[in-house]
C-alpha cells in the first residue's frame, strides 16, 4: 500500500511580516489578497468556516472598518490565521491598539507592540543597529561628534542637539555609536564616520518607525522656534493617477540621492539637518 504524504503548508509572507503592520485591517486585507493568489479556493466564506464564524461578512466588515472585533472574534481570527506565540500576542495587541478610544489605552497597547517587536528584533538583527534606531538623537549625535568642536565635553555636546538632551544621554549615545562601529577615533583623536552612509533598507520598518515619528513631530514644532531663513517647508495638494504617482515617487527618490551626492562633496559642514520628503494620500476615492 502506497503511503500518502501530507502536502506542506505554503507559508504566508504577510504573516511572516506581521510585525511591520500598524493596522490589523490592512494586515487582513493583504493576507486575503495574498492567499487568493496562492489558493484560489480561500474565500471569506471558507476562512469564516475555518475560524468558526457564523457569517463570512465578519471578515468583510472587519477589513472595511464597518465592524470592530470583540475579544471572541479576535481569538477566532487568531485561529483562522494560524497564529501562535508572539504573533498571536502581537495580533491581539494590534487590534486593541487600533480600536482603543482613550489615549491612555492606546499608549498601553502601543507599548505592548513595541516590547514584542524589540523581543523579536533582538533575535534576528545586530544589537548595534537596534540601539541606533532606539532613540532619535543617536543619528544627530553621530553627525555632531564629527563636525563640531565639542572636545570631549558631553555637556556641551548635549546642548548642541536641538532639542537638547542630557549630558548622560550624550555620553551613552557616543558609547553606543562607538561600540556599534558607527563612529571611530582616528590617530589624531578626532571622531570620524566609519562609513559615509548607513543603509537601513534591510531593517524592518518597525525598528525605524518611532524615530521617524519623532523627526516628523520636530519638523512641525520647528515652525515655532526656528527662523524662516533656517528652515524650508512647502506644501502642495495634488490630484494624480497611480501612474503619475509612481513617476513622482521615482523623481523624489532621485532628488534625494542627488542631494546626498551634493552633501558628500561639502567638505566644511556647519550644522546637522533633517530632510523629510513625503507624498501620501489625503482622500479615499479608490
Amino acid at each position: 500500500m502506497q503511503k500518502r504524504f501530507k502536502k506542506p503548508e505554503i507559508k504566508s509572507e504577510v504573516l511572516e511580516d506581521i510585525y511591520d503592520y500598524d493596522n490589523y485591517r490592512f494586515l487582513l486585507k493583504d493576507y486575503f489578497d495574498e492567499q487568493k493568489q496562492i489558493k484560489q479556493f480561500l474565500s471569506h466564506r471558507f476562512f469564516a468556516s475555518r475560524a468558526g464564524f457564523t457569517s463570512p461578512t465578519t471578515c468583510t466588515y472587519a477589513i472595511d472598518g464597518r465592524r470592530n472585533l470583540s475579544e471572541k472574534t479576535v481569538q477566532q481570527f487568531v485561529k483562522g490565521l494560524g497564529l501562535k506565540g508572539e504573533k498571536a500576542k502581537f495580533f491581539e495587541s494590534l487590534v486593541n491598539y487600533n480600536q482603543a478610544k482613550v489615549a491612555e489605552d492606546k499608549d498601553l497597547f502601543y507599548n505592548k507592540l513595541t516590547r514584542i517587536r524589540k523581543k523579536i528584533t533582538a533575535q534576528s538583527l545586530d544589537v548595534g543597529a537596534i540601539g541606533y534606531f532606539d532613540k532619535w538623537y543617536h543619528q544627530v549625535v553621530r553627525e555632531l561628534v564629527v563636525i563640531s568642536d565639542w572636545k570631549g565635553d558631553y555637556y556641551k555636546l548635549a546642548k548642541l542637539v536641538n532639542p537638547a538632551i542630557t549630558e548622560t544621554q550624550a555620553r551613552e549615545s557616543v558609547e553606543l555609536l562607538t561600540e556599534a562601529g558607527l563612529v571611530e577615533v582616528d590617530e589624531k583623536g578626532k571622531f570620524i564616520h566609519s562609513s559615509s552612509h548607513l543603509n537601513s533598507a534591510q531593517l524592518p520598518m518597525y525598528v525605524k518607525r518611532e524615530v521617524r515619528r519623532d523627526f516628523l513631530r520636530f519638523g512641525v514644532e520647528a515652525a515655532d522656534y526656528v527662523s524662516p531663513d533656517q528652515r524650508h517647508v512647502s506644501f502642495t495638494t495634488l490630484s494624480m493617477s497611480k501612474k503619475t504617482y509612481d513617476k513622482v515617487s521615482q523623481m523624489c527618490e532621485k532628488f534625494s540621492q542627488d542631494i546626498i551626492s551634493m552633501v558628500d562633496e561639502d567638505m566644511s559642514p556647519e550644522n546637522v539637518y533633517e530632510m523629510v520628503m513625503q507624498v501620501y494620500p489625503v482622500s479615499r476615492v479608490r
